[in-house]
Parts: C-alpha cells; structure tokens; sequence
C-alpha cells in the first residue's frame, strides 16, 4: 500500500529445511539430522522510497513481526512423546525486527492514460532478527533473505472537475 513516498508492505516468509546438519538431544532422545523443520516469519514494514525513476525504484524499510521454528512431528512416536519433542525441540512463535531493501525494476513502456503503470521484477533484501531463547546451536542469531518476484501496479489517471 502506498501513501505519497510511504510504503506499508505486509509479508510472510514460509519454509522448511530439507534436514538438520546435526542431531540435536532433547529428554525423551535424540532428534535425528534427518528430520525437518518448518519456519514461519509474518511482519509489517514501513518504508519510505528514497529513489523513482522510469526504470528503478528503491525502498529501504524496517518492521516488526513475529518468528516461529518448529520440529516436524516423528511419525514414529507417540502422541505424548511428539509433544515433547514440540515442546523441548521447537522454538515458538517470538516477536521479531524486520529491515531492509527493495530494488524494483520497472518493465514496459510508459502510458499516457496510464501514468503510473507498469510490470516488474523485484528484489527484496531482509535482515531478520529473531529474539529467540538460544536453546540449540545454530537456532540463534539473525537471518538474510532474498526474495525475487515479478508483479505490477496499476493507478489510474484522475481527473479534477
């Protein structure tokens, strides 16, 4: 959404890990390397665009949102003891600090009916820092993203009578 030179951007980065590069031990075992987990960042940003021309735009921002990492369910264990290992293993959902840049890169030709139209590809750096517990090695510090997508925005001429 844009407000003049403001931009306030609602996102939310969901992956998962294809394995762990070590085992980690919890009360009821090991959790293996093998297994995954599933990551979740929501935040808002707000940003301010500090560059506009016919073929770039840049927007630097910073924002709030939550981080949540958590263990994939053993499919070999009980109800009880996957609740453990949810419980020991994961790290729930932590408020978190968002900043970072936009880069897009406007496709197309400029309209005269349309003069703030267009398609593009952008480029979107994050720094996310998590306040998470250090209960593991390696489930601590912050986190870099790069995001890539295609889009376009559309804002049609108006008229004063």
């Amino acid at each position: 959404m844009l407000y003049k030179d403001f931009n306030l951007s609602l996102s939310a980065l969901l992956a998962t890990t294809p394995k762990n590069k070590k085992d980690i031990p919890y009360s009821q075992g090991v959790l293996s390397s093998k297994s995954n987990f599933f990551m979740a960042f929501p935040h808002v940003t707000l940003g301010y665009e500090i560059f506009d021309n016919r073929r770039l735009r840049v927007i630097p921002y910073m924002g709030v949102g939550g981080s949540s990492i958590e263990a994939s369910e053993d499919k070999n264990k009980t109800d009880e003891e996957n609740m453990v290992l949810t419980d020991e293993v994961s790290l729930g959902m932590k408020t978190t600090f968002v900043g970072g840049c936009k880069l897009e890169i406007k496709l197309g030709k400029k309209s005269h009916y349309a003069p703030v139209s267009y398609a593009c590809i952008s480029v979107k750096y994050n720094y996310v820092m998590p306040s998470f517990q250090t209960k593991h090695e390696g489930m601590s510090g912050g986190l870099h993203t790069i995001t890539i997508g295609f889009g376009g925005v559309v804002r049609w001429l108006k008229r004063a009578y």
